[in-house]
C-alpha cells in the first residue's frame, strides 16, 4: 500500500515543524561573559580557569571509572545467570539481559551533574574576579 499526500498537507506539516524549530530556539538562552578591565582581575580569572578544567578532569575520571565498574558488575551478573540457566532458553534469557542493560541499570548520572557544578564554580569564580554574565534570552 502506497500511502500519498498532498502538496497542500506537506506544505502544512513544514509549517508547522517550522513554527516548533521557532518555538524551540525561541526558548535558547545564551550567556555573554565579559571580563574585569584589570589586570588582576584578568590574571584572577586564569586561576578560575585552571580550576575549571581541573573540576572538568575529575568529572571526566569519576565518569569512566563509574563506567567501568558497570561494566564489571554487569559482566558478573552475567556470568552469575548463565550459571543458575538450565536452558537454552535461559541462556539467551540471560544474553538479552546483558544486551539491552536489563541487568543492571547502567545510565550515569553523575556526569552531567558534575559538569554543572563545575560550570557553577567557574561563573561564581568569574564575577568574583570582577567579571560579568550577562543572561540573553533567545
Amino acid at each position: 500500500m502506497t500511502t500519498h499526500f498532498s502538496p497542500t498537507f506537506l506544505v502544512s506539516a513544514a509549517r508547522r515543524c517550522a513554527a516548533l524549530l521557532a518555538l524551540a530556539l525561541a526558548g535558547c538562552t545564551t550567556y555573554d561573559y565579559i571580563p574585569p578591565a584589570s589586570d588582576a582581575g584578568r590574571q584572577c580569572l586564569a586561576t578560575c580557569e585552571v580550576a575549571r578544567q581541573t573540576c572538568r578532569a575529575g568529572v571526566s575520571q569519576t565518569g569512566a571509572q563509574q563506567a567501568a565498574t558497570a561494566e564489571l558488575a554487569r559482566g558478573n551478573q552475567l556470568a552469575t545467570c548463565l550459571a543458575g540457566a538450565s536452558t537454552a532458553d535461559d541462556r539467551k534469557a540471560c544474553q538479552r539481559g546483558a544486551g539491552n542493560g536489563m541487568l543492571l541499570n547502567t545510565q550515569q548520572h553523575s556526569q552531567p551533574l558534575g559538569e554543572l557544578q563545575c560550570s557553577s564554580t567557574y561563573d561564581q569564580c568569574y564575577t568574583n574576579c570582577g567579571g560579568q554574565i550577562i543572561e540573553r534570552r533567545g
